[in-house]
């Protein structure tokens, strides 16, 4: 067959054009009776961990807010390097506010 032909997927879902062997991304979501950690992994492998009280609603759109945070504040600024923490002040302060924590 060739890459770019139709194919069923594992949920039996046609598939248009290459074909790419999904990679293994681990835990999506660990929940207990207290805690609930969601893992939202972008496009580029990137993973952001969120910390929530289990009855936290929304919790991908949270996620994908502090994505476009990141790429706005910390991409963006020429200083930061790739696989090292992320020092960015105002990457800091947005985040703060869009969590209600105030500027931080």
């Amino acid at each position: 067959m060739s890459n770019n032909t139709a194919a069923s997927n594992n949920n039996n879902n046609p598939v248009i054009g290459p074909q790419r062997k999904a990679r293994a991304s681990g835990i999506t979501s660990l929940e207990s009776s207290h805690i609930r950690l969601t893992v939202f992994e972008t496009p580029t492998g990137t993973k952001f961990l969120l910390f929530t009280s289990p009855e936290q609603i929304n919790v991908e759109g949270i996620a994908k807010k502090c994505y476009e945070l990141y790429a706005v504040h910390v991409m963006a600024n020429p200083f930061y390097n790739l696989e090292m923490p992320i020092r960015v002040d105002k990457f800091e302060r947005e985040v703060g506010l869009f969590l209600g924590k105030g500027s931080t």
